[in-house]
């Protein structure tokens, strides 16, 4: 085998290596990601008002539902499904609603409700409906 073909070779190895070594670090990305979020369908309907009852009025409220306490806060992202977090809510902190419909979407295999909200902090980003609580305030 002649020094070019060695070459090519060599090349086309290290490429699988770095194309192997990418999809493990995405992997990891992807459950880093989603760290934040939960699958306990039934706490986030708890603090749920309906699609229909939420107004330009209605108070969102940051809420740690997860079974691990040592999120330092809800992760607020640029669009939905973006890796891009524009700030980290407090627990506790409220807001309101920029747009009352929630967006649906589905983000590494998994469906998630996504709602636009502008919080006390000055914060202003996309963030999961598994971490919100909702209530309209008293007329």
């Amino acid at each position: 085998m002649n020094y070019y073909a060695k070459l090519r070779k060599t090349k086309r190895a290290m490429t699988l290596s770095a194309i192997v070594a990418l999809a493990s670090i995405t992997g990891i990305l992807g459950v880093a990601f989603f760290a934040n979020s939960t699958d306990n369908a039934e706490q986030s309907q708890a603090s749920q008002l309906n699609q229909e009852e939420l107004t330009d009025k209605t108070i969102v409220r940051a809420v740690n539902n997860s079974d691990n306490q040592d999120f330092e806060g809800l992760n607020s992202r640029a669009q939905t499904c973006s890796p891009d977090v524009v700030g980290v809510v407090q627990w506790g902190e409220e807001g309101e609603l920029i747009e009352q419909e929630g967006v649906v979407d589905t983000c590494i295999g998994r469906t998630l409700t996504w709602y636009h909200i502008r919080w006390e902090s000055g914060i202003e980003g996309w963030s999961i409906s598994d971490f919100l609580e909702f209530e309209n305030p008293e007329e």
